[in-house]
């Protein structure tokens, strides 16, 4: 189960942004049950060209790492073998 909250959290924000963590949250879920009041779909509609935006960029970045990085893909598949790229 994935929490609504978790998405909103980061090690890296100062004090001021922990505290809009929460109302920024339950802003999301506001929205959200609003939306998806009129039909799930519509939400499948809003969200589905995000999450291939989302997943594309994963992938774009991941693949950029792998040319640039060779031996970050290789460690992942043996250690010994990644060591041939240091």
């Amino acid at each position: 189960m994935m929490r609504p909250i978790a998405a909103s959290t980061g090690e890296s924000f100062s004090r001021a942004a922990m505290r809009a963590v929460l109302p920024l949250t339950l802003a999301v879920i506001a929205v959200l049950f609003m939306i998806q009041r009129r039909g799930t779909e519509r939400v499948g509609r809003l969200f589905g060209p995000i999450m291939i935006l989302w997943f594309g960029t994963l992938a774009v970045l991941g693949a950029i790492l792998g040319a640039f990085y060779p031996a970050l893909k290789a460690a992942k598949q043996d250690p010994i073998e990644a060591l041939a790229y240091e």
